[in-house]
């Protein structure tokens, strides 16, 4: 390491190392590239008993070997060099590079054999490498334990470090390759990240069973990939005539297509990294960089340093940046869901438009970045601001817009295919906010976040919902049409990257956000069926109970409508327009349908519904009609 330190310091002015120590160098790489080619099929070999210590050391070696191989490259080596070291003369080094990357470092064994620690059970620091043996007596006659290696979990360490070294030396040697070749690592990092993923998904406890190496290596995955895209994109010079590209059009559409799948895959790949680290709070140092890359920010981009005035156009995008990295620190609040809560960061439309973004590239972030969290958070956020009156004034009309358009993709498009109650945590958020209004208080709301609120309601649990329906009953629509007659249509994805001017992320093809359903539609729907999509999963939902079910009615009937009674008796389905009494009584018959499809009513909540339907100017029409037909089958007997 520090040979090639002194080498590194050559580059920037420092005074070079000697000839005899460059030439130790390329010998010591020479001597490494010979030790991962002869031990390699030791060290990948499946462990045969007695075998253990054999396959260790060729584990031992070859990944010390790589490791070397990786930053004498990174650091040291040249297309001559690169041509010496490979034995390729004068010649062209790279047919004999593609050889020893197939043969070494792209094998469908090291992917395999790649994050085992994630699924064999052991937590960090849980399992040590060594294992206490018998006792000795010592020179005084005391006992003197010793330790003994754990074979399993050396091996298990070795061949994590071992697929570091992989993914370090690919890197390192995908500068010297052509756009082809590139496409070949690229898509080998989108199986190592596709695998990283996968077994994280499957683990309950991530934050004990995630260790630095697996990180580590993750890190070097999407700088491989984002790299690659990069040379794949621009590796192949279209001027040239008669270039491969000229020459194949079709071929140039192929690449095209490979390079978005790849761009998509690893801004997939940068979050769930990010993600990684803010919750095990392990690599904290390649978070910045992580960042940076996410948002498409120069690499040069300064993360500490106050915002500078006089502001350019990207300077929303930069105080993102900063709010997130202070996200991957902080203990409070998901790290996604910060910069919402971040005094610092002030433009909260650029944090929507990003997490429109990102919960749009795939299903697996919108698992990974909790959509239903999200979507709660913005809702309390975005009451409490408007409770407040502070940032809804003319000033700040655009933050207004995009609170609102996030929130229409989540409860229009997300939420009715999700087919599933958001998480307890979820409903809890807004469950707490609602406590905290004075209950009787009249508000106001406009339709965008009223809508919201009730879709949301659909999916809650019944406490949560309770006290959700309180709060739309003492709730007064300003304007049923939208915001000042603006569409709140959710953003498109040029949209959306133009706002934060980034180049653009392929969405998934059924992307939630791009096909949604309208509030109105959806909620026609769920007072006839009960349902926001047909044939919807009941499991995971909390069952109602009749205390909590008497509750809904009581608060769909409170003071703040008197006219409610009257107008849902009038309203025609083919009504036009919205109004805040008719959306409550459509989200409470839905309620109902759910309350009845539990099971029969026993004669304590026959009792008890009867009872509380003497108290009430309205009630669910489906609720008289299920008495009724009760009392009817009575009488028959």
């Amino acid at each position: 390491m520090w040979l090639l330190g002194t080498e590194a310091g050559a580059a920037v002015g420092k005074p070079g190392a000697s000839p005899a120590i460059e030439a130790l160098g390329m010998e010591l790489a020479r001597a490494a590239l010979r030790t991962v080619q002869s031990h390699l099929p030791t060290a990948e070999s499946d462990v045969v008993e007695g075998s253990e210590v054999t396959r260790l050391g060729s584990l031992i070696g070859t990944l010390s070997s790589m490791h070397y191989l990786a930053t004498y490259v990174t650091l040291n080596a040249d297309p001559i060099e690169m041509s010496m070291l490979f034995g390729a003369g004068d010649g062209d080094p790279q047919p004999r590079i593609k050889e020893f990357l197939a043969a070494t470092v792209l094998t469908s064994r090291g992917l395999q054999q790649a994050f085992l620690r994630l699924t064999s059970g052991r937590r960090e620091g849980s399992s040590s490498a060594l294992e206490a043996s018998d006792a000795f007596a010592g020179g005084d006659g005391e006992k003197v334990g010793l330790s003994k290696p754990n074979p399993s979990v050396l091996i298990e360490s070795c061949l994590a470090s071992l697929t570091h070294a992989r993914v370090r030396l690919a890197v390192a040697i995908s500068g010297f390759m052509d756009s082809i070749d590139c496409e070949v690592t690229a898509q080998y990092a989108i199986a190592l990240a596709a695998s990283f993923q996968e077994k994280c998904f499957g683990l309950n406890d991530v934050i004990g069973r995630l260790m630095p190496d697996e990180l580590g290596t993750m890190v070097e995955v999407v700088h491989l990939m984002r790299g690659s895209t990069c040379v794949t994109s621009s590796g192949v010079d279209t001027d040239v005539p008669g270039s491969a590209v000229q020459q194949q059009p079709n071929s140039c559409a192929s690449r095209n297509s490979s390079r978005r799948s790849c761009s998509r895959e690893a801004y997939i790949a940068t979050i769930f990294v990010l993600h990684s680290v803010a919750l095990t709070k392990h690599g904290q140092d390649a978070a910045a960089g992580l960042i940076l890359a996410l948002l498409g920010l120069p690499d040069t981009t300064a993360m500490h340093a106050p915002s500078a005035e006089g502001a350019a156009p990207s300077e929303p995008l930069v105080e993102l940046a900063k709010s997130l990295h202070r996200a991957v620190v902080q203990t409070k609040w998901p790290w996604f869901l910060f910069p919402l809560y971040d005094e610092e960061f002030t433009e909260k439309r650029t944090w929507c438009a990003w997490m429109h973004r990102a919960l749009g590239a795939h299903q697996r972030m919108k698992d990974v970045l909790q959509w239903d969290l999200v979507l709660c958070h913005v809702l309390r956020w975005a009451l409490s601001l408007r409770n407040a009156s502070e940032g809804w004034d003319d000033g700040c009309v655009c933050v207004d817009v995009e609170v609102l358009r996030l929130l229409d993709g989540l409860c229009t498009g997300v939420l009715p295919r999700a087919g599933r109650p958001v998480c307890s945590a979820a409903s809890d958020v807004l469950k707490a906010f609602a406590a905290t209004v004075p209950l009787y208080e009249e508000g106001t709301m406009e339709w965008g976040l009223f809508g919201s609120l009730v879709l949301t309601c659909t999916a809650c649990e019944p406490t949560a919902a309770v006290a959700i329906v309180q709060l739309l009953s003492q709730t007064i629509l300003e304007d049923v049409s939208g915001s000042d007659g603006v569409s709140l249509r959710p953003l498109t994805r040029a949209k959306i990257d133009q706002t934060l001017h980034i180049e653009e992320v392929p969405a998934d093809v059924e992307d939630d956000f791009i096909f949604p359903s309208s509030t109105e539609e959806l909620l026609r729907r769920w007072a006839a069926s009960g349902e926001l999509i047909s044939n919807a999963p009941q499991e995971g939902r909390t069952p109602w109970d009749v205390k909590n079910f008497v509750d809904v009615l009581h608060a769909a009937n409170s003071n703040s409508y008197r006219g409610f009674a009257s107008e849902c008796v009038v309203a025609e389905p083919q009504a036009v327009g919205v109004s805040g009494p008719r959306a409550v009584r459509e989200l409470v018959e839905g309620i109902t349908r759910v309350y009845l499809r539990q099971r029969p009513l026993s004669a304590f909540e026959q009792q008890a519904l009867r009872h509380a339907l003497q108290q009430l100017q309205w009630c669910p029409s489906c609720l008289r009609e299920e008495l009724s037909e009760i009392d009817e089958g009575r009488c028959s007997r």
